[in-house]
């Protein structure tokens, strides 16, 4: 589920179209030093081209490939050291990597391998269509109704289109992390997904005759939060302000993150952000929420000691998630109460509150709800269409 989400804005200069191929920078987290590829069908062969640090290429067929990056000789693979490699399959749709010791994922494309600071650095090249249907059933699980599961597939096929290009400083378009999309490949969803996300294969998000720019989280807990509190003036979009999920009872009420408490001694939490926070000055430090935002969520942040500091709630949920995990500090809607040494954070909810509620848009669909009433729910005024 999504856990932390950035809208980026791009331009687009040309047509795009329902066959593009997605450069995704894939396993880094796992920083995987060790790599085996194999073709599948069991028994295909690999085509690999091998580009040598003078430019030379050679090619070859080999039923298996194993790597292994960093040490003495970067990147060991057919007794080439300090190559770059592109593997496709010789037939059949998919390539199989097993990190040793750790797990086997399959997906479709190809890839382009090299030794980044002692890790094996993977490029997929994934036809659009197989990315989005594995980010769309790595976000909402094996378990989620089919509609959710279709507004979900068109809502990942606009995010990608709109949002590749941000990690292209690192030589790819998109991460496979919740800082862009969940994607695991071909075994994110069952046969029975892939039937399911059939009828939504090619269409998008479009407000007016662009694409949307959207967003999606785990759990609003009955309201979601506005772009332009949550990310700045930049970021604010009509269909992008904020809705009331429910009525008599949230559509996420199910959801096992509609509350959660987060406690810590204050002297800790002021020592880390008077290292984040320069102006802050010495002594004990007061932090309070100084703006609520539409819906609730935290707009401004105000950190007193020697000296006072306003801070986003969008970069004090950052911080905060990142110092002590998302999963423990859950959101960007909460109040913070002083009691005794401690400081008591009272949360709602799960992640950055704009755009779809994930959970919501489960319990939508579970009250009847079809793709098309949950994307106008959560993204007023805008309307699905369809890539060339």
């Amino acid at each position: 589920m999504r856990i932390f989400l950035l809208v980026v804005l791009l331009a687009w200069s040309r047509p795009i179209l329902a066959d593009e191929v997605l450069r995704i920078g894939i396993l880094s987290r796992h920083r995987p030093a060790e790599l085996l590829v194999e073709a599948l069908p069991q028994g295909a062969k690999l085509q690999v081209e091998i580009v040598a640090l003078d430019g030379r290429v050679e090619k070859r067929q080999v039923k298996r490939l194993e790597l292994r990056c960093g040490g003495d000789a970067p990147v060991m693979g057919l007794g080439r050291a300090g190559a770059r490699f592109r593997l496709r399959p010789s037939r059949g749709k998919m390539l199989r990597l097993t990190l040793p010791g750790k797990f086997k994922r399959s997906y479709k494309g190809w890839l382009d391998l090299s030794e980044n600071k002692g890790l094996c650095r993977v490029v997929l090249h994934s036809p659009l269509e197989a990315y989005v249907e594995s980010v769309a059933c790595a976000e909402l699980g094996p378990a989620a109704p089919a509609e959710a599961l279709r507004a979900q597939a068109i809502l990942a096929r606009t995010y990608a289109l709109t949002n590749r290009g941000r990690h292209e400083a690192e030589g790819f378009e998109l991460c496979d992390l919740t800082h862009c999309q969940m994607f695991t490949g071909e075994q994110a969803c069952s046969s029975a997904q892939r039937s399911i996300l059939a009828s939504v294969r090619g269409q998008v998000l479009r407000y007016g005759d662009k694409l949307a720019q959207v967003a999606f989280f785990s759990t609003c807990a009955g309201h979601t939060a506005s772009a332009r509190d949550v990310w700045g003036p930049a970021a604010d979009r009509p269909y992008l302000r904020g809705v009331k999920d429910g009525e008599s009872q949230a559509h996420c009420a199910a959801s096992d993150h509609w509350r959660w408490r987060f406690q810590l001694p204050a002297t800790e939490l002021c020592a880390r952000l008077r290292g984040e926070l320069p102006g802050l000055g010495a002594g004990p430090c007061r932090v309070t929420v100084a703006k609520e935002g539409h819906g609730g969520w935290v707009r401004e942040m105000s950190i007193e000691a020697a000296g006072r500091v306003e801070l986003s709630g969008a970069r004090f949920h950052m911080l905060m998630g990142r110092w002590y995990g998302w999963g423990k500090f859950k959101s960007g809607r909460f109040q913070v109460e002083a009691r005794g040494p401690n400081l008591v954070f009272l949360g709602q909810g799960m992640g950055h509150g704009v755009g779809l509620c994930q959970h919501g848009a489960m319990g939508m669909a579970k009250k009847g709800a079809e793709a098309s009433e949950i994307l106008k729910h959560y993204f007023p005024g805008t309307k699905i269409g369809r890539l060339p």
